[in-house]
């Protein structure tokens, strides 16, 4: 019935692009907003029973070219997760969907991104309260598991804006933590060179950039904005044998997240396409450098495919002036 809908009433001038960043093997309290794999597997089953599921490269190529099919979907994942390889990979090959993976590239081989930090820094500490007086950390108190992820998720807002390096010395300074009750974070977080490798050789999977370090990329100087795109992409390149054609903004909000400075570097760097997480669908016309995506909040079928129906006939999304 959904697959008719999006026949009859689509246009092939509209692409809905999806974005995961972990699929998690079992649920996780200090993670419920990521789908677990058999959430995932639901959403899979569903794209490819009621869509056309496409890659990211074919998908932008057909909104600008006219072929794009009518009822065409994209799906991507951001920043380099283990279990995008371990565990999404062999879902999307069942159902053969293909997927284009956005690498924060200094987290590779046993990196950890700084939200994962905090995540796993709070979900390891005692219960009890702690302060920082030495820090602009803000004090919180742990009792239970409800507690932890509250007070993880005020911190992630807390320190999501602040300048790169004053945000990493409070990170590090909440990790110092775990140091006076002998526990480490783990260092398994993120994908290894051969996982990325096998993973860019997989039929119908895509590498694209998405930055050395995951940095807001309009709180940083130009140049180290222009190093943090063009590093990037050497470096994934280098490990994959492959050019990268894609590109997507570290946490991805027009003129906050990212502008058209930034926007002209990721262009400069030889991409031919970027994406945000802008709210909507990718229209034929559109700067190749503003598509946008959001992210499926209904876990289970129907649900899922009425999300997209509703995305796909009502766009709202902004782009940089």
């Amino acid at each position: 019935m959904f697959r008719i809908i999006f026949k009859i009433l689509g246009n092939g001038k509209k692409l809905p692009i999806l974005i995961y960043h972990q699929i998690l093997p079992e649920r996780d309290f200090m993670r419920s907003f990521e789908p677990t794999a058999d959430e995932f597997e639901g959403q899979m089953a569903a794209i490819k029973r009621h869509m056309t599921p496409v890659s990211l490269k074919e998908g932008i190529g057909g909104l600008q070219d006219g072929s794009l099919p009518k009822d065409a979907i994209a799906v991507t994942f951001d920043d380099g997760y283990e279990n995008n390889y371990t565990v999404a990979l062999p879902i999307l090959q069942k159902h053969q969907i293909p997927a284009t993976f956005f690498i924060a590239s200094d987290f590779i081989d046993g990196g950890i991104m700084w939200n994962d930090m905090v995540l796993e820094t709070i979900r390891l500490l005692e219960p009890g309260t702690y302060n920082f007086d030495d820090s602009n950390l803000p004090s919180f108190r742990i009792t239970d598991d409800n507690s932890r992820f509250t007070e993880a998720v005020n911190m992630l807002t807390k320190l999501k804006h602040l300048p790169f390096q004053e945000r990493k010395q409070a990170v590090e300074r909440l990790a110092q933590e775990l140091s006076r009750i002998n526990k480490i974070l783990p260092g398994n977080i993120m994908m290894t060179s051969s996982q990325l490798r096998a993973l860019s050789d997989a039929d119908g999977m895509e590498i694209g950039g998405h930055t050395l370090s995951h940095p807001i990329l309009t709180r940083v100087s130009m140049e180290e904005a222009e190093r943090q795109i063009s590093h990037n992409k050497s470096v994934l390149e280098e490990i994959t044998g492959k050019t990268l054609e894609s590109f997507a903004y570290p946490n991805g909000k027009p003129d906050t997240d990212y502008d058209r400075s930034v926007r002209d570097l990721v262009q400069k760097a030889g991409y031919k396409i970027a994406v945000t997480t802008s709210h909507g669908v990718a229209q034929a016309g559109e700067n190749p450098f503003e598509h946008p995506r959001y992210t499926p909040w209904r876990r289970r079928p129907p649900g899922f495919i009425i999300q997209l129906m509703q995305n796909y006939f009502n766009r709202t999304s902004h782009l940089v002036g």
